[in-house]
Parts: C-alpha cells; sequence; structure tokens
C-alpha cells in the first residue's frame, strides 16, 4: 500500500518520541530543583554555660556562622522568639527553622565535664594515697568540686519544616536542616574528645555512646504533603507531555492518511477524526 511508503506515517512516531523528551526535560527541574536563597531561620535560645571558668556559648556561635554564611543556595534568617517563628512559617517567610535550646551549651558539654572531673577524682585519690597532697589541699579541693556537681543530659536541637508551604521547598530545608543536627553532633563530639586528650584523660567504654551522642535532634513537620506529588501539580506535569505529543501524532497521522491515494474515504473520516 502507498500509505506505507507516505514519510508522514514513519516521522509521526519520531516526532513524538522527540516531543516527549523535550517535555520531560523542560518539566524536570519541577521534581529536580536547585535552591536559591532559600530562606530558614534560626532560633537560638541558648544562655551559654561556664567551662573551667571559661564562657562558652555554642549556640551563639552556631548562630553567627550561619548568618555570615555566604551560601547562594541557602538565606539563614534570624528569628527572635517563638511567636515570630509560627508567625513567619504562616506567612511563609521561611521554610523551615532550626532551635536551639536554652541550655544548649551546658548539656551537651556534660558528659565531657563529668568524664573530666571524675578522671580528677581518681586522680586525686591515687595522689593521697601516695602522700603527693597533703591533707589541707585535698580538703580544698574537694570542698571546690563539691560545688560542680554536673548534671549529665543530652543537649535538644529541634527543626521544624512546613510542608504545606512549598513542598519542593520543604523537601530541600528538611534535607538540610537533618544535615546539620548531624554535623553538630559530629563537631561537639570531636571538640570533646580534643579537650580529654589535651587533658589525659581517659575514656571508659561505658561513657563512649554519651559522649559520641551529645544532642538529641527532633525534626518535626507541619502540615505534611505526600512524598512525589511535585507540589500538588504531578498529575497535570506528568500527562502533558503524553497530551502534547497524541495531539501531533494524531496530524501527523491525518495528513498522512489524507494523501493517501489508496484509502477509501470511510477510512480517511476515521482517520481524521481519530
Amino acid at each position: 500500500m502507498n500509505i506505507f511508503k507516505n514519510k508522514l506515517l514513519w516521522i509521526a512516531p519520531i516526532a513524538t518520541m522527540i516531543i516527549l523528551v523535550i517535555f520531560s526535560l523542560a518539566f524536570y527541574p519541577a521534581y529536580n530543583p536547585k535552591p536559591k536563597d532559600l530562606p530558614i531561620g534560626i532560633l537560638n535560645e541558648d544562655k551559654g554555660t561556664t567551662i573551667q571558668d571559661k564562657n562558652v556559648n555554642i549556640g551563639k556561635k552556631l548562630e553567627d556562622k550561619l548568618l555570615d554564611s555566604d551560601s547562594n543556595k541557602i538565606k539563614w534568617v534570624k528569628v527572635d522568639s517563638e511567636k515570630d517563628l509560627e508567625k513567619d512559617l504562616k506567612d511563609q517567610k521561611i521554610f523551615g527553622v532550626a532551635i536551639i535550646d536554652k541550655d544548649f551549651s551546658k548539656d551537651a558539654m556534660s558528659k565531657t565535664q563529668k568524664v573530666v572531673m571524675d578522671s580528677k577524682k581518681e586522680e586525686m585519690q591515687q595522689k593521697v594515697a601516695s602522700g603527693e597532697i597533703p591533707p589541707q589541699v585535698v580538703q580544698q579541693m574537694k570542698q571546690k568540686m563539691g560545688n560542680q556537681q554536673v548534671e549529665v543530659k543530652q543537649a535538644k536541637f529541634k527543626t521544624i519544616v512546613s510542608e504545606g508551604s512549598s513542598l519542593q521547598g520543604s523537601q530541600i530545608a528538611s534535607a538540610v536542616l537533618t544535615g546539620m543536627g548531624d554535623n553538630i553532633n559530629a563537631q561537639i563530639t570531636k571538640q570533646s574528645l580534643e579537650t580529654l586528650t589535651s587533658q589525659n584523660v581517659k575514656v571508659n567504654a561505658a561513657d563512649i555512646n554519651g559522649l559520641t551522642n551529645p544532642v538529641k535532634v527532633d525534626n518535626e513537620k507541619l502540615n505534611k504533603v505526600k512524598d512525589h506529588q511535585a507540589g500538588g501539580n504531578a498529575p497535570f506535569l506528568m500527562f502533558m507531555p503524553i497530551w502534547i505529543g497524541s495531539i501531533v501524532t494524531s496530524i501527523l497521522l491525518f495528513f498522512a492518511f489524507r494523501t493517501s491515494n489508496n484509502i477509501v474515504v470511510q477510512h480517511r473520516i476515521i482517520a481524521s477524526i481519530g
């Protein structure tokens, strides 16, 4: 049949494939967005603590580092209170927030302080037994250390992400904040081990877990949206290439059958309708 010699008949499926590829590439960023100046809040309530007569405020250092960041992907925004936090999330001024607890520094370093104090007490007892330390000095050290009891706690670091404002934005914010929590744990652990090493403190196996997990990270999501929904536009974005491709294919096939001399009128009408 002459219809099979018609170039339009063979061009139709090729054109359809090309159109599907073009539209798939065009909508690809909707599934894999690249962030730019994505606003994420930082609420620092850390009051700091005193370690060996030195003021330590881990939360403040972290806040300053984030706010001074020159990243063009994430824009860190300072949040002053929980009231402002709720308003900023509701008004979509931020997609997520990191909250540093008021006792963050105190609790984050509590295990390290406890290990150091226990080690020094044990060292002191050994020196007392050997007679290296006079009784009056021992009494003074006991009184001083007795007033510095340390309660070991995990520091609290909380993240909140609002999925309702933008699924793409919330997914990026969630990834950033989750990674931030892991990084904080790693950094404080490193600092603690360096402190213990500098003071020649031996760490018991029972203390390892507390030293390597100084921070408890709580990840919370508001207005949850199901995954892989492209912000609610997934059905539309997935159907668009198929719809356009079918239209172009129908047009090409219409002209292919229309110019064929071996096709009866009835079949031409069916082809034009289809």
